[in-house]
């Protein structure tokens, strides 16, 4: 309940949009009035307002609100920005967010909510909204996998939330598109029709949303008929044939780490594999399946380091490696051993995945930069410069999980960039952990040390970047999430690339395709 009244609150966004600034001295005053502001502009769609209201947001840490209150502000300045990105795109009749500044403090914002500490603290009614957000804008700019895990985090502290449970239904839907005529495809339906039943009779389902979750459900409905598909997670399958590989599946299939779309519905058995892999292509006479050899590629040390990792998170005894390579101890608690080594190696390697991403997509779409300029976080833009705006190809695309890689490679950071440019508060750091671990100094110290030590502290290491075990296995497992989710829209990149151009293939012009058949790589070739 606000802390102002109603006749308080219209005096202060009269006087709000006469440009004079927020009251302060009152943090509780002050988040009611921003969030009143918010939503009253965006009902009378005054954009003004709403950029008056972001602005106001840079005051935020002056004014000495705690966690939890950061939380709200963070939420509703989400809002204000989602507000102006519908106002845009409404505007336009363009749905498509290529570059919409809008868009990514949206989600800057939102991600901000989630990670400060006081997060938890925040009522669970406000917080599954939160994260409910957050799931959607992320789906909505391509990238359903992220979204997908956002919405699983709403409906686990609020079973039952209406938007949650709708929203992950749609993005399910959207989410089968690039599976073809598959079970996975079957399966990604039978879970969205679910989530849509539960949702359509949830009593927190907001009406706004009714009309368009039951256009999906009907939708949904008539595709389906009476074809289901069964699964039930982690029921009696054999996932390995010994226990130490076993245990290595279900721990892949449980952090959802498998190259298989159906780990996203959950630790299902047959999706314990790598199997997703390209579709069908065209490419021209002469040239041989050189993009299969490269996904092989991806894919392989995708999944060395996917297994460098858990060989470093799960097997904590000293190895013999490690017996007779002297150490000197610092007395500052440094964490040491082959396992940790095995971490940083699965760091190194998930990272390099996102420039060769940018080598693929460079070559398969003829981008025709330059192979030395070529990196993920570039190749979107003309001549590689961000500040000449994207590259005209990219912006007339109506590739959806291309759009969403684009996005993606908003989450990581380049050298002296301006953090406008980026999506995930944490790109940064994930950045300077990678350049130390690759080319400086990164000191790791066991679970209960404190890894930060003040200037002027005997123990304060001031060549290093420090941080706990813990911490630093935690921002593994967050690359290599993102790593994998980049691997599986690159696949539905061509999916949708190819579709686009059947109709414009030789056999539709009256010439012929002549089909390659390439078999499957043995595992028991592999050494």
């Amino acid at each position: 309940m606000s802390t102002l009244s109603d006749h308080q609150l219209g005096a202060i966004y009269r006087n709000f949009q006469q440009g004079n600034p927020l009251p302060e001295g009152d943090p509780d005053a002050w988040l009611d009035a921003l969030a009143f502001i918010v939503d009253e502009a965006g009902d009378r769609q005054d954009e003004a307002v709403l950029q008056a209201a972001i602005a106001a947001m840079e005051r935020v840490d002056a004014l000495g609100l705690s966690s939890e209150q950061k939380v709200l502000a963070y939420y509703f300045a989400a809002n204000a920005n989602a507000n102006i990105q519908y106002l845009r795109s409404t505007a336009s009749s363009d749905p498509w967010t290529w570059d919409c500044d809008f868009t990514g403090r949206r989600i800057f914002f939102l991600r901000k909510a989630v990670q400060e500490p006081g997060f938890d603290q925040v009522v669970i009614g406000r917080r599954a909204q939160v994260l409910t957000n957050l799931g959607s804008a992320l789906s909505e700019i391509g990238r359903p996998i992220e979204g997908r895990e956002y919405w699983d985090r709403a409906l686990e502290i609020a079973p039952g939330f209406g938007m949650a449970l709708g929203n992950r239904g749609i993005g399910s839907h959207a989410y089968a598109r690039f599976l073809g005529d598959s079970l996975a495809a079957c399966a990604f339906l039978q879970a969205a029709r679910q989530d849509l039943d539960a949702a359509l009779t949830s009593d927190t389902l907001e009406e706004h949303a009714r009309e368009n979750m039951e256009w999906y459900w009907q939708a949904i409905a008539r595709y389906l008929g009476s074809h289901t598909h069964e699964s039930d997670p982690l029921s009696g399958a054999r996932l390995g044939e010994t226990e130490e590989e076993e245990g290595y599946r279900l721990w892949c299939l449980r952090q959802g780490l498998f190259l298989d779309p159906l780990n996203d519905l959950g630790p299902l058995p047959e999706a314990a594999s790598d199997s997703l892999h390209l579709p069908s292509m065209r490419v021209i006479e002469g040239e041989g399946p050189h993009y299969w050899g490269f996904y092989n590629q991806l894919k392989q040390e995708y999944a060395s380091a996917r297994y460098f990792y858990y060989e470093g998170v799960t097997q904590r005894a000293s190895h013999f490696a490690d017996r007779g390579v002297a150490l000197v101890n610092t007395l500052d608690y440094p964490a040491y051993g082959i396992g940790l080594e095995r971490v940083k190696a699965a760091y190194r390697l998930c990272y390099s995945i996102f420039d060769k991403v940018g080598f693929f997509l460079n070559a398969y779409l003829q981008l025709g930069i330059a192979p030395e300029k070529v990196s993920f976080r570039k190749i979107w833009y003309d001549r590689c410069e961000p500040k000449r705006g994207l590259n005209a190809k990219l912006r007339a695309s109506k590739n959806w999980p291309l759009q969403g890689l684009y996005w993606l490679s908003k989450d990581l950071y380049a050298k002296d960039e301006d953090l406008k440019l980026v999506l995930e508060p944490e790109a940064r750091e994930l950045d300077a952990i990678r350049n130390h671990v690759e080319h400086k100094y990164l000191k790791l110290h066991r679970e209960h040390a404190a890894s930060a030590r003040r200037e002027g502290d005997l123990f304060f290491d001031g060549l290093s970047f420090s941080m706990n075990r813990e911490e630093f296995e935690v921002k593994g497992l967050k690359l290599m999430k993102l790593a994998r989710a980049a691997l599986i829209y690159l696949a539905f990149v061509v999916t949708a690339a190819e579709h686009t151009h059947e109709e414009a293939s030789p056999k539709a012009a009256g010439g012929f395709v002549l089909p390659l058949v390439l078999d499957i790589y043995e595992d028991n070739w592999k050494t």
